[in-house]
Formats: structure tokens, C-alpha cells, sequence
């Protein structure tokens, strides 16, 4: 789905990247001057490195920031963690819709618009928070450190636990009344 979108970027969203215009800029001068020591301070800077070392810098470095920053090392371990809980969902949904529920496969579909109905009331209290509260503080009393704005993820953090208690539980109470004992509650 993302394949379009960036090739509308790639062809037609134009450089904003400084050091980028510049070099484009000077490979320019130099064709229309015939002035081979036109060059720019990233090519000044970047003179006899090799493409193994940048591509080593490219991959290490973001590994590096991540374990060395302890704020970034936590973020990106809950968002794997949350990312890996969600998508697993859509492994689950068929195998409790379909075989526990009894819903067939078009019923069981149905189900999957609960993610869009959760994500629009997401963005709607988002966004709510957003222009009542935040964009009229940061006018008030100016810019907060960034902290501040990771107010609603404390509370928002309490959705993934509380969503999977009620999936689960509502998968044992159904299983319970199918086979007609209520053991699991004994």
C-alpha cells in the first residue's frame, strides 16, 4: 500500500535536504563552468572514504544511538512489543472467531473492522487532545520539554493489557458455557 505513495514522493516531492542541494548545485557549476575544483564542503569532508565504511556508519549508527540512549532503547522495545501483540491478532482472530465462536469466514471478516472502529476513536480522542488541550498550553505558556507530551501514552498503555484481559476472558467464559461446566471458574 505504501509502494504508491513513494513513488509519488520519489518522482515528484522535491529535495529539502541542504547538503543535498548543494551538491546537486555544484555538480551543476562544474558542468556549466568546465571548473573541476568546484566542490562542496560535503564533498570536501567525504574525500577518500569508502562506500564500505559509509554503509557500515549507515547500519551501525542507528544501533549504536538506540542502546547507548536508554529513553530510545525502552520506546523501541514497547513498540516492537505492542506492534508484535497487535499483529498477532490477526492470526488469532480466525482461530477464535472461526473455530470457538462458530462465526464463518464472512461473519469472521466482520470482525476486523473493530481495529478501524478502535483507531478512529483513538485519532478522535488524539486529536481532541491535541486542540483543547495542548496546542492552547504550548500557547499559554509556551513550549514544555518534550516529556510532557507523553501524558496520554501513560494512560493509553493501560489499553493493551485491559484489551487482551477482556479477549481472553471473554474466549474462556465462552468456552465454559460451550461445554456446559463452568471448571475453569471452580
Amino acid at each position: 500500500m505504501a509502494a504508491p505513495v513513494f513513488l509519488l514522493f520519489f518522482f515528484f516531492l522535491p529535495e529539502t535536504q541542504p547538503t543535498t542541494i548543494l551538491l546537486y548545485r555544484s555538480a551543476r557549476l562544474r558542468a556549466l563552468t568546465g571548473n573541476p575544483n568546484i566542490h562542496t564542503q560535503t564533498e570536501i569532508d567525504r574525500k577518500g572514504t569508502k562506500f564500505s565504511a559509509e554503509l557500515l556508519d549507515t547500519l551501525i549508527k542507528p544501533l549504536e544511538i538506540c542502546v547507548k540512549d536508554p529513553a530510545l532503547f525502552f520506546i523501541n522495545v514497547y513498540s516492537a512489543l505492542t506492534y508484535g501483540i497487535y499483529y498477532s491478532f490477526f492470526e488469532v482472530f480466525p482461530l477464535v472467531y472461526l473455530e470457538i465462536y462458530g462465526f464463518s469466514v464472512g461473519e469472521m471478516t466482520i470482525v476486523f473492522l473493530s481495529i478501524i472502529v478502535g483507531c478512529v476513536i483513538a485519532m478522535t480522542i488524539y486529536f481532541s487532545y491535541l486542540r483543547f488541550y495542548l496546542i492552547p498550553d504550548i500557547l499559554k505558556q509556551g513550549l514544555r520539554p518534550q516529556e510532557h507530551r507523553l501524558v496520554p501514552a501513560i494512560f493509553a498503555s493501560f489499553g493493551v493489557p485491559i484489551g487482551l484481559f477482556i479477549f481472553g476472558e471473554s474466549d474462556r467464559t465462552t468456552r465454559a458455557e460451550n461445554s456446559g461446566t463452568n471448571s475453569d471458574f471452580a
